[in-house]
């Protein structure tokens, strides 16, 4: 007779982690931050709510990990350094414009934008997860006045989510790639390695 093992295999472990961030990140982007509930999670992703605080804690452990805030930051930075400092504005203008992108990361801008628009806790939470995450990155690179900067290029990137696609504004959204490219690289050259008189 063969023993089974107890407990749940790796494999469906991670298969239900991945159903509930989907079902999170459908909630969340549909219902907004303060509607969105641990157990209408559970129920979408068709799991037992002690699933969900079994790899999230909490709420906010759940909104985290659905706006993948750490490895955002790092993929867009990843790279980066004093030695390829002349490449930094086009880099970033490519990976920006890609987040751009339906079905790349716009999703999460978006549900990020209503949270932190609509919501206290979500904003306080958010800003929290930027300084911890995407703060740390830009500091990384050595640049002077780096929070002003890091704050203006986020400024940007949110703007774009939120003109082109939450409020469907034309014009940059529909312009050909290579423009996009070339005007986010000219726009992040300026926020990063323009001169700054103190």
């Amino acid at each position: 007779m063969t023993s089974k093992s107890a407990g749940r295999r790796p494999q469906a472990e991670t298969s239900s982690r991945d159903d509930i961030l989907r079902a999170a990140k459908a909630l969340f982007m549909e219902q907004g931050f303060a509607k969105t509930s641990m157990r209408a999670v559970a129920r979408e992703a068709k799991v037992d709510p002690s699933l969900v605080l079994h790899f999230f804690t909490n709420k906010e452990g759940l909104f985290s990990a659905t706006i993948n805030a750490q490895e955002t930051a790092q993929t867009v930075f990843q790279g980066l350094s004093q030695d390829n400092r002349d490449e930094w504005p086009r880099t970033l203008a490519e990976r920006i414009n890609k987040f751009l992108s339906p079905g790349y990361f716009l999703e999460t801008l978006v549900i990020v934008q209503r949270a932190a628009a609509s919501e206290p806790s979500a904003a306080a939470l958010l800003a929290k997860l930027y300084k911890q995450q995407f703060l740390i990155e830009i500091e990384k690179l050595g640049l002077d006045h780096f929070e002003a900067r890091a704050t203006l290029m986020s400024s940007v990137t949110s703007g774009l989510a939120f003109t082109g696609h939450v409020i469907g504004l034309d014009g940059f959204k529909d312009a050909p790639e290579s423009l996009k490219i070339q005007l986010l690289q000219h726009l992040i050259g300026a926020i990063l390695l323009g001169p700054i008189q103190d």
